[in-house]
């Protein structure tokens, strides 16, 4: 398995789960067929029984109350189109994932991913982000280490010694959930002496005025200072103001953050923040800084005589300060209120990755009708009525326009014709509206029908997509904004996000709508969140460069590099406490209690615990007694249920207080 040259996403390189994936495909833990359970046991059965099974459960549940999980985006207009026609509750990965980011970038630039452009940059700011291990793209990894190796200064804010603290230049330990008391401190330097670029801040921000008086303290008569944020922090005060300093004075910078923050009570606040000084700095799509994203808008796979089922309006089942939606976190609360009775699960597993596991759990046991559309055998699976068994990645095809710098449409070829009995998610979609008597709304044969329909009419060829693998629509440019005369996209292109004012927002324009702060600021925790005496550490887990979420964990070959998560603690902590490497502990929350075998290390700041996110699979590999090597324990499964940062849903993966002992 090798990469594809010239790719502007992959840059040619794979990761680790790239290079494994024909473990992947031809794992022995497969599903291989359809299940349907029956008196507590799953058997076997042919495609009709089990699609008939899930239409009749469809039926059974009235509308509005059947929800429909959306975990991977594979031919994703397609089977959202069936559901939202159904009117479902839906959901996907970004609330779980950095839906609290999102509420500040989309509302106050125009994506919620504003990636920095490596390649140019003399500084740059990390606040909870891993890139090295968990990045978007190996061509922005590997651009990273270039500018790493020519000497960009990197400096990485995080309670943990990540893989990308210690390749950079200088790591800073910090409290988890306060980056926001730390940029609002960098920020009273900036605005202080003046480092500021005016003229971008004059012509291209909006709420400067309003942001200015927050942070100097004429609001409300508390400046933000670096003493004021160091207290909250514990970042000493002179290291803030000499960060500010230099990344001011620098002259290709820029800052970004990422979920470290999203899954944090304090999510949006922090990430507007951090971003307030890509502001102040005027480093938006400037060289070295955050670059703007823009991608070109396709035709959709209903072509010339084809008609979409139209949609019908679903309940907004959990409303926040910004957002509202099915909230997955909420699934316990949302289901014992009778907001939902059904679910349809499609490629995620919600008993490992939404929040409280006991919760989750005893929710999709209290349902009516519960299916999932998986390629193995996952814990939420393990609680259904009927399992569908999904194609994997590479034996299904899609056409998605992209960007990375340059914007681009990307190929992802069918390299594998679908083994055993399994079938590509866009054509269990089509079975199942021909058994609802919505076949006609679903008329393709295959699916390069529905992909040449994505570009006919465009300038774009097919064949030449198809053959190539990507098309690059439009070569990267800095101050695109310059040109396009606004912050956000023009008319054929898209992001995930939109200003309203078409500038960058120093004041959330949304949130002031909606009545919540609208200004960066750092909040403290709610009580019954915060360390305490009987609860004094802080847990947050972290993403693992070998593993893709909870998905992986049956792949032999990634397993065998990365196959279990001890719990990391710090060295003079576990030495209290009297823990040793390998020690069996036991990690309690309010809210639950798992044991794991510890690791005692400097390179997690005092007072902080972590593990690698994703483990506990009861099938697969980690279930196996034949490889009692692997598994590990899915440790933010004790975070307190029914409970989110509250202006986006996304549930506290990374601040959870605990207790530790030993066993």
């Amino acid at each position: 398995t090798s990469g594809l040259q010239g790719d502007p996403k992959s840059g040619g390189r794979l990761c680790p789960k790239g290079a494994a994936a024909a473990k992947h495909v031809y794992s022995a833990y497969r599903l291989k067929a359809p299940l349907i359970k029956e008196n507590g046991r799953f058997r076997k059965a042919t495609w009709d029984e089990a699609l008939d099974r899930v239409v009749e459960g469809i039926k059974s549940i009235e509308q509005g109350k059947l929800g429909y999980m959306r975990g991977n985006d594979w031919a994703n207009s397609i089977h959202e189109a069936l559901f939202d026609h159904l009117g479902c509750p839906k959901t996907t990965h970004r609330p779980m994932c950095d839906n609290a980011n999102r509420m500040a970038n989309e509302k106050n630039l125009n994506d919620k991913r504003p990636w920095i452009n490596y390649q140019e940059s003399d500084y740059i700011l990390h606040f909870g982000m891993n890139e090295l291990a968990s990045s978007y793209s190996q061509r922005k990894t590997a651009q990273l280490r270039s500018a790493l190796k020519r000497g960009v200064k990197l400096v990485v804010f995080d309670p943990r010694l990540c893989e990308t603290a210690k390749a950079g230049t200088e790591w800073i330990p910090i409290k988890p959930d306060t980056d926001a008391a730390v940029a609002l401190g960098m920020a009273y330097v900036i605005m202080k002496e003046e480092l500021y670029d005016k003229e971008f801040v004059e012509n291209w921000t909006h709420g400067f005025e309003e942001f200015k008086k927050r942070v100097m303290g004429d609001e409300d008569g508390v400046a933000r200072t670096p003493e004021w944020a160091g207290k909250i922090c514990g970042v000493p005060s002179e290291t803030i103001e000499r960060i500010a300093r230099e990344f001011a004075m620098a002259k290709h910078k820029g800052c970004i953050s990422w979920t470290g923050l999203a899954q944090s009570p304090n999510g949006m606040y922090g990430t507007a923040a951090i971003q307030a000084l890509n502001g102040l700095c005027g480093t938006f799509d400037a060289p070295g800084g955050p670059a703007l994203p823009f991608k070109r808008k396709l035709k959709p796979v209903w072509g010339e005589g084809q008609e979409k089922p139209a949609a019908t309006d679903a309940p907004k089942l959990n409303k926040f300060g910004i957002w509202s939606g099915w909230a997955p976190a909420y699934l316990l609360e949302d289901v014992e209120a009778g907001k939902l009775k059904g679910m349809i699960n499609y490629f995620g597993d919600p008993v490992l990755s939404w929040g409280n596991q006991e919760a989750i759990t005893k929710a999709i046991e209290m349902m009516d009708f519960k299916a999932s559309i998986e390629a193995y055998m996952c814990n939420t699976a393990v609680l259904c009525d009927v399992i569908l068994p999904d194609a994997t990645w590479l034996e299904q095809s899609q056409v998605k326009a992209d960007w990375l710098y340059e914007a681009f449409i990307a190929y992802y070829a069918e390299v594998v014709k679908p083994m055993y009995d399994s079938k590509p998610m866009w054509l269990i979609t089509k079975e199942l509206a021909n058994r609802l008597g919505l076949g006609k709304y679903f008329p393709w044969d295959n699916i390069e029908e529905a992909e040449r329909n994505q570009l006919a009419g465009t300038p774009w060829s097919y064949d030449e997509l198809k053959e190539k693998g990507f098309i690059i629509t439009d070569e990267s440019e800095y101050y695109k904004y310059k040109k396009w005369g606004s912050f956000n996209v023009p008319d054929g292109y898209g992001s995930s996000g939109k200003t309203s004012t078409g500038k960058y927002n120093f004041l959330n324009t949304v949130a002031e709508e909606k009545g919540i702060d609208p200004l960066p600021d750092y909040k403290e925790p709610d009580l019954d969140l915060a360390p305490d005496d009987e609860y004094p550490f802080i847990f947050g887990n972290f993403r693992i460069f070998e593993h893709e979420h909870s998905s992986t964990f049956s792949n032999v070959q990634l397993m065998k590099i990365h196959g279990t998560n001890p719990l990391w603690i710090n060295m003079l902590d576990a030495q209290e406490l009297g823990i040793e490497e390998d020690d069996k502990v036991r990690l309690r929350s309010p809210w639950g209690e798992v044991e794991i075998k510890a690791k005692p290390t400097w390179g997690i700041m005092r007072g902080v615990l972590a593990s690698g996110g994703g483990f506990g699979h009861i099938r697969g590999l980690e279930g196996d007694p034949k490889f009692p090597q692997f598994g590990g324990v899915n440790t933010p499964g004790i975070m307190k249920p029914n409970c989110t940062e509250n202006v986006g849903g996304t549930p506290l993966f990374k601040y959870i207080k605990t207790r530790i002992e030993k066993i």
